[in-house]
This record gives structure tokens, sequence and C-alpha cells, in this order.
């Protein structure tokens, strides 16, 4: 299976995560099958769904400041996959494009804790990270605005930063009832580790196999087949343009 529309897929997602499939012939497992199991044996997924996002509402770094030019300023970041570090060097050339001192805020973190850590150069300057509408603070863990008491002061966000929206993916379909998660089944047949790095592709390839008992199948038809890649949380996750494949089995014994 595959999202890409040029080879089938159908009524693809604005944000790439769902398709359907129409097949040329149903598939059919006989009223007499029994032992009926599916797993989806191998995929490719590119490691890009974002993690800051206009939808998302996090995308918006607002600062004030009296170092010339002064005033309100709005950073609006693109969608993307953004690290910690990525993030900061992002920001820092738009403080100079806004006509200020690429150090005038500066993005750091606390590995031990979790915590961003946002310094501020000028006594008086602040960040909205909580007042500011889809402010990138709830990404970087903060639930209260900044605002420097000192030179170089530092502010620690309250909670942990959250940059990993997806810690794994899952495929949900409407062939059959799927995993089990959590006790409710939710048409997950595959949850897929992200063991490549943000940008790259991953080439999920289990030596074992996960085989997914699916009695419900037993005597029913499908015809039109709906996907939907997703992460941890089964929140639909963005493609960025890309698209992802995999590959289904179905066994049964006669």
């Amino acid at each position: 299976m595959t999202s890409n529309p040029a080879v089938g897929a159908e009524n693809v997602s604005a944000d790439g995560s769902r398709f359907e499939v129409n097949l040329n012939a149903d598939l059919a497992i006989p009223a007499s099958a029994t032992d009926i199991e599916m797993c989806v044996s191998q995929a490719a997924i590119w490691n890009v769904s974002p993690n800051l996002a206009a939808s998302f509402g996090n995308n918006r770094f607002r600062y004030t400041t009296s170092t010339a030019p002064a005033g309100v300023y709005d950073v609006l970041i693109p969608d993307g996959l953004w690290s910690l570090t990525g993030l900061g060097s992002y920001i820092s050339t738009q403080f100079v494009n806004n006509g200020h001192s690429a150090g005038l805020f500066k993005l750091s973190g606390q590995d031990s804790t979790q915590q961003s850590v946002i310094t501020v150069a000028t006594a008086g300057d602040s960040v909205q990270l909580a007042s500011a509408p889809n402010s990138v603070g709830s990404l970087l863990g903060f639930t209260a605005d900044v605002v420097a008491s000192v030179d170089n002061f530092n502010a620690f966000s309250q909670g942990i930063a959250k940059l990993n929206r997806n810690n794994s993916y899952t495929i949900q379909s409407n062939i059959c009832d799927g995993l089990v998660v959590n006790r409710a089944t939710s048409g997950v047949i595959a949850s897929i580790p992200i063991d490549a790095p943000p940008g790259s592709q991953i080439n999920f390839d289990p030596r074992q196999l996960t085989w997914i008992p699916c009695p419900e199948l037993r005597g029913v038809s499908r015809t039109r087949l709906t996907f939907q890649l997703g992460n941890q949380d089964l929140q639909p996750t963005p493609t960025s343009g890309e698209l992802y494949t995999f590959i289904i089995q179905l066994r049964w014994q006669a």
C-alpha cells in the first residue's frame, strides 16, 4: 500500500496522513476460514512529521524589547520537526531581521530536567510565552510569560519541553479491529519505532512479525480500505509532502 496518488491512493488528506484504496477485486475471506491473521511486514516512512505547526497552535514567539528599535515583535516559525538548538538558531536569525542582536534572547536546555531555558539580555525585556496566542511556549514547557528583572536573566520553563510529539508511528485501518491499545481496539495494524534521525527514512523490516488475530474478517469482504498514519497517541501525523508505503500480509486456515 502507498499514499501515492499516482499509483492508486484516493482521497489523500491535506496533511498526507490519510488515504483510501479502492481494490480491483474484493478482499474476501471464506466463511469456513479459521485462524485469520494479518501483519504489516514492511514499511517506509519519512521521519519528517512536525512537532511545531500553525495547525498545532504553537508557532509564535512574541517578545517585547526596549532595545532599539523598541517594540513588540512576533516571530512566526515555519512548520517543521524542530530541535531545541535548531529552534533557537532560527529565532536568532529573526531577531537580526528585526534589527536586533542575535543574542537578544537565547534559547537553551537543561538536559537533567528536560526544561527549556531562555536567557534575556536586557532587564525589562519579556517574552509572552503564555499570554500570546499560538505561543511556542507550550512546546518549550512554559506556562507563564518571562520578564527579565536583571540583564542576562535566565528563565527556566515551568514544565518539561515537549519536542517529542511523535515517539513512534502507528498505521490505522478499517481492514480489521487491529491491535488492542489500553484494552480497546482502534484499527491499529502496526506500531513502528522511530529509529532514524529527523529528515531520514524509517525502514521498518522486523525480524519477527507481529501477527494480529482478525476473526472479524471471517466471511467478510472488503473493497474500499482506509489507512491513516498516526503517532503513539493515535493523532494524525502530517507527512510534510512525503509519501509512505507498507506491505500487508494476510493468512488463514481453509
